[in-house]
Order: C-alpha cells, then sequence, then structure tokens
C-alpha cells in the first residue's frame, strides 16, 4: 500500500513543479533533494536555440555544455538522477553526462514515448559506469543544426533516495510507450 501511495504521489509530483530557465551565460543544473512532502519538484527549461554551441566536425554535431555541480557526499542510500523530457518536433540529437575528466559515463537509460508525443529520457545512478560524487560533472546536449527559433527541453535532476528514483522511473514508465532502453556495454 505505502508503495502505491508513493507512486500516486509521484505522478502528481511530476506534473506539479516550478520551473526556471537555464542562464544561458553560465548553464548549471539545479539537483533536487529531499522528499515528495518537501514540496514541488524543480525543474529547468533550456531553449535549445540560445545554449551556446561548438561544432564537432568529427561528429558532425554542434554540442552545448550545462554543468552539474554536487556539492555534497551522496549518502549510501541516495542515488543520483537525470531527466530530459522533449516535445515532439525538436533539434535534440543526443546527450551524454561527463564526469570531471571529461569522459563519457553513461552506461543505459530508459526513453519512453507518451501518446502526445513527447519523449522522456530518464537515467540514474545505476545506469551509470561509476558512481557520482561530491565534484564537477557535465551534462552535454548535441544536435546537428541549432534551431533558428525557440525548441525548449526540460531539465529535472535529483538526488534523493533509490526508492524515490526508482519511483519516478517507473511513472516514466507508465506514461507511455517504451520505445527503447538503451545499453553502450
Amino acid at each position: 500500500m505505502k508503495k502505491i501511495i508513493l507512486l500516486v504521489m509521484l505522478v502528481f509530483s511530476l506534473n506539479a513543479y516550478s520551473q526556471s530557465e537555464i542562464n544561458y551565460e553560465s548553464a548549471k543544473l539545479s539537483l533536487f533533494s529531499g522528499d515528495l512532502l518537501d514540496g514541488e519538484l524543480r525543474s529547468q527549461y533550456a531553449d535549445l536555440s540560445q545554449l551556446k554551441y561548438v561544432y564537432n566536425s568529427k561528429n558532425e554535431l554542434y554540442t552545448a555544455e550545462i554543468k552539474i555541480n554536487i556539492d555534497n557526499d551522496i549518502a549510501t542510500s541516495d542515488a543520483f538522477w537525470l531527466m530530459l523530457i522533449l516535445k515532439e518536433n525538436t533539434a535534440f540529437y543526443s546527450w551524454s553526462i561527463l564526469n570531471g575528466q571529461g569522459k563519457g559515463i553513461v552506461r543505459s537509460f530508459v526513453h519512453s514515448t507518451s501518446k502526445n508525443g513527447e519523449r522522456t529520457f530518464i537515467q540514474g545512478q545505476d545506469c551509470l559506469s561509476e558512481m557520482i560524487t561530491k565534484g564537477k560533472y557535465t551534462l552535454t546536449i548535441s544536435v546537428k543544426e541549432i534551431p533558428k527559433t525557440s525548441d525548449f527541453m526540460i531539465l529535472r535532476a535529483g538526488v534523493n533516495s533509490y526508492e524515490y528514483y526508482n519511483g519516478i522511473k517507473h511513472a516514466v514508465q507508465m506514461q507511455g510507450n517504451i520505445t527503447k532502453v538503451f545499453n553502450k556495454f
């Protein structure tokens, strides 16, 4: 019964949240921590047309960086997680999380598509090739072409209990069709 109540509250919290826009001069992701009862789930949004990109001729992609700073040690009972929410028609191509040495650490993630075409990507500590600890990380966003008009993506990240993270992942899976579970290894 407790898990059902947690899941219901989680679904409501995914829909009831406060949003702020990323600072494009110094793009940084803020982290949600705490419990469902602590209030709204904070989100940020980024206009893909406003991010600062660098062209990678090898991959023929434009890549923007958003910093993720983990200011405190993460308890062993907690997990880092990241969610990207995209509308149907978006310039978004790919993403990755890089550690402090610039090495990609994403091993897998869940990708679902809702009935209205919205795509949600979620991955957490269990989907990374190394533990997230106190330190600096980078979220990279890649596009094939920089959009000429506004193109928004919602970003959510947090450090919460594994039960909370698993509840979010389950809520994402329930919202639509799971179209892909990606594993690099």
